[in-house]
């Protein structure tokens, strides 16, 4: 029984009162006796979903981040923002979303015989980065395939202009 849902349906909203324990905007009158019990039995659940749609909400209305989020790393923080932005451009927030966590942990950008390939950095123990990789990267591994052979092919270029200018 999704109790956010039924109080939404009757137009009641989630308040927190002056104590921090949960209230409603209006008496619960309209609602079925068993979300209304729900409510009863646990009102910190209600609380705690309420304030997780609010949360979602309010990132959902923020624009999403492309800079490199830790421009501190030297030598790949453009590449970063390359990724970020290409990845943004491909629709997949959820992928953009994941490596820039794994961006916020000191991943890193690197040429790996010849291939430029995501690594983990030094935030991360190798098996926390594996499970990271499995939950969060695996499912995406097409875009994030794509994107990267497309900013290699990009990098590349950039060096080599660097390199005639010089």
């Amino acid at each position: 029984m999704d109790v956010l849902a039924a109080l939404d349906a009757a137009g009641i909203g989630v308040l927190t009162g002056p104590d921090g324990r949960v209230a409603l905007s209006k008496a619960p009158t309209a609602l079925p006796g068993e979300v209304v019990a729900a409510i009863r039995a646990d009102p910190d659940a209600l609380l705690s979903a309420h304030l997780a749609r609010e949360w979602q909400r309010h990132v959902d209305a923020r624009p999403l981040r492309t800079d490199d989020p830790r421009p501190d790393i030297a030598g790949d923080s453009t590449l970063w923002s390359l990724l970020l932005n290409r990845v943004d451009g491909m629709g997949n927030t959820a992928l953009r979303e994941a490596l820039h966590c794994l961006r916020c942990l000191g991943a890193r950008l690197v040429r790996i015989d010849g291939v430029l390939r995501l690594v983990r950095g030094d935030e991360m123990s190798a098996e926390e980065y594996a499970a990271y990789r499995e939950d969060w990267l695996v499912p995406h591994v097409r875009d994030l395939t794509e994107a990267l052979t497309r900013l290699d092919a990009q990098a590349r270029q950039i060096e080599r202009r660097r390199r005639v200018a010089a």
